[in-house]
């Protein structure tokens, strides 16, 4: 039996290149794909042996051959056998035969795709979207490649046009949804998951998606509605699981939430965000074991996961393993939205310290007569930086012949200017400051290798400013002319957006109420430290008021201090008047702490990391008491606690 010969087929007595073609267009719709090739490699060499035959360099096509077409054939050819840089040297030949070849373009751009030069690939999408600007396909296929480019705003613009061409694409609608869930444009996303549902009412993963851009937008229990829907869709949707899960998580549903979330994991062992969702839960309930156990498993599925290393760095700190979870803290610059800046200077690696001997730290030659930017990190809360104000001092001293600068807010400056050997800036003077290192203030403790057993505890660190000492304040508590106990109050941490941080504000926040019944006692004067929104609370009480009364003796009086407060050194100047300060877990609490000042700091059983467990002290502050939850939402046990500890304080 004789091999087959390409060209032998029932057209091989057809010679014109158009014929040939249309024999290679035959073998291509059979499969043939090898063939198909062979043939179209025979149009182009007889081309080339009758241009060289010729002489006829740059001479125009001979009459009948479509070079375009054929090259085109023959990259869809490649393209069909996954030889995916052939197909894009068949198309880029193409293209130079017919540069307005608009499929060429297209399909070039589906191979550059495939082999991730995606910047190649929007190019050719884009020029082929304006070659066929009606066409619906090629416009959403440039928008689905701007989205997983994450250029949102121009893969909006895309989807927008194929939904003008056809307004039921509903592929279009699903992933415009995407880009202003992206964009955190969150009612435009639901408004565009809305659009589809009549196109496509029996889709799960669009109530999967719904159903998280719900979260996002804290509309918690729409969000748990239209998950459930959704697994009554796929009752198989392990992702669906898990993100109903955190829909009660959000909802303090904690059982609901491990249940689900066990369900998910049952479902798909490789759900690594679901198990880190998982961890993040059990840390809430304080069963740090197995939380610690369920972060340790997320990233033995995805180790790069640089969410899940922050999430276990919070663990691991609220255990107590301070070295081994700032450290892990330090993947937060990992993150996708977290990033360090973009300067030319280098970051701070730090010091080098004696296994032996942590005294014994070598002093950097390298920050010898230079500048170190210490800067806030974005979003970094005002107690954070308080809090890691410890170090300021360390560094000053160890750094002798180092300018040390400290970028932070405003608010902030004219307090941390007590700080002896430090330089203070603000964001907006940060352009102007030459320096040669940096290092982000949260990464303090990581740089000083802080354990649990050597955290640095000498207070006060901050004292109030001379310049904040106004006879104007000092006036506030002259005007009682009384020796009682000041005791100044906070009750709500701080108003903030977003769906986890408003659970993070209810949660560390409490009833002002719950403060009236110390009233009751006969020595106390109530002073409130509280700021923002929140003060305006006291505005139905009157900013000084009868709070109760019993037979013919009224109650102290609470005074209303948020008038006097323009920033934190206003805040020192009237703590340093007080006996004691009662707060719940805000940037007040660790001024008073940073101040040497008795501290009660008032805790949600889902306590932040620096408070750790079931202590009463506080390892970062001598001065405080820790009064903690029982259960989520008992504060009225906490003051049952506080309203015996102050009696006994007074001796009453």
């Amino acid at each position: 039996m004789h091999s087959l010969n390409p060209t032998q087929t029932r057209f091989e007595s057809l010679q014109s290149p158009a014929e040939l073609l249309q024999q290679a267009r035959f073998h291509w719709r059979q499969g043939e794909l090898d063939q198909a090739i062979a043939v179209c490699q025979t149009i182009i060499n007889a081309h080339t042996a009758n241009r060289s035959e010729s002489g006829a360099i740059g001479a125009e096509p001979e009459q009948g051959i479509d070079l375009a077409a054929v090259y085109f054939l023959i990259g869809n050819a490649y393209k069909q056998q996954d030889n995916l840089p052939q197909a894009a040297s068949s198309y880029t030949q193409a293209i130079a035969q017919q540069p307005d070849h608009v499929y060429a373009r297209f399909n070039l751009g589906i191979a550059q795709h495939q082999q991730n030069k995606t910047e190649a690939a929007i190019a050719n999408f884009q020029a082929a979207a304006q070659l066929l600007p009606d066409n619906a396909k090629i416009q959403f296929k440039l928008g689905k490649t701007l989205l997983e480019n994450e250029q949102w705003r121009s893969a909006i613009s895309s989807f927008e046009q194929v939904i003008e061409i056809d307004p039921d694409f509903w592929e279009a609608h699903y992933n415009l949804g995407i880009c202003w869930r992206k964009l955190e444009q969150y009612d435009r996303a639901i408004a565009c998951y809305e659009r589809v549902k009549p196109l496509q009412p029996d889709l799960a993963d669009l109530y999967y998606s719904l159903g998280n851009v719900l979260l996002d937008a804290n509309q918690i229990d729409e969000a748990i509605a239209t998950l459930q829907h959704c697994r009554r869709l796929q009752p198989t949707h392990a992702e669906a699981l898990g993100s109903l899960g955190y829909g009660f998580y959000l909802n303090d549903q904690l059982d609901l939430a491990l249940e689900h979330y066990h369900q998910a994991i049952g479902l798909d062992p490789n759900l690594h965000l679901v198990r880190t969702n998982l961890g993040e839960t059990l840390l809430e309930l304080n069963r740090l074991d197995q939380s610690i156990a369920a972060f340790e498993a997320a990233l033995a599925i995805a180790p790069d996961q640089a969410e899940t290393h922050v999430k276990y760095a919070k663990a691991l700190l609220t255990n107590g393993e301070l070295g081994r979870g700032f450290t892990e803290h330090e993947w937060r610059w990992q993150m996708a939205n977290y990033r360090l800046p973009n300067w030319s200077q280098p970051l701070w690696q730090g010091f080098e310290l004696s296994e032996h001997n942590r005294s014994m730290q070598s002093v950097p030659t390298e920050l010898t007569n230079k500048t170190l930017l210490i800067w806030a990190e974005p979003g970094q809360f005002f107690g954070d930086t308080i809090h890691f104000g410890r170090y300021l001092p360390l560094l000053a001293t160890r750094l002798p012949q180092t300018r040390i600068v400290l970028q932070c807010h405003t608010a902030l400056v004219k307090l941390l200017e007590t700080i002896a050997g430090l330089e203070v800036i603000t964001a907006a003077q940060l352009p102007q400051l030459e320096f040669n290192y940096h290092l982000p203030a949260l990464s303090l403790p990581h740089i000083f290798q802080t354990k649990i057993n050597d955290i640095p505890d000498r207070v006060p660190y901050l004292e109030v400013p001379a310049s904040a000492r106004s006879p104007q304040l000092a006036q506030v508590f002259n005007a009682s002319k009384t020796n009682k106990y000041k005791i100044g109050i906070v009750w709500a941490s701080g108003k903030r957006s977003g769906t986890w941080l408003n659970r993070f504000y209810r949660h560390k926040s409490c009833p002002l109420e719950l403060f009236l019944p110390l009233l009751q006692l006969p020595e106390v004067e109530l002073y409130s430290l509280q700021v923002g929104e929140d003060a305006k609370q006291l505005e139905p009480l009157g900013l000084e008021f009868i709070a109760n009364r019993e037979g013919d003796r009224s109650v102290n009086l609470i005074t209303n201090l948020s008038p006097y407060i323009q920033d934190f050194a206003d805040t020192a100047t009237l703590i340093e008047q007080l006996d004691l300060v009662i707060a719940v877990d805000t940037a007040v609490a660790h001024l008073a702490g940073a101040m040497g000042k008795p501290t009660w700091v008032l805790l949600a059983t889902d306590a932040e990391w620096r408070w750790l467990r079931d202590r009463i002290d506080c390892p970062w502050y001598p001065t405080m008491r820790l009064f903690r939850q029982t259960h989520l939402g008992d504060w009225q046990g906490v003051f049952d606690e506080i309203l015996a500890a102050l009696a006994i304080e007074l001796g009453i």
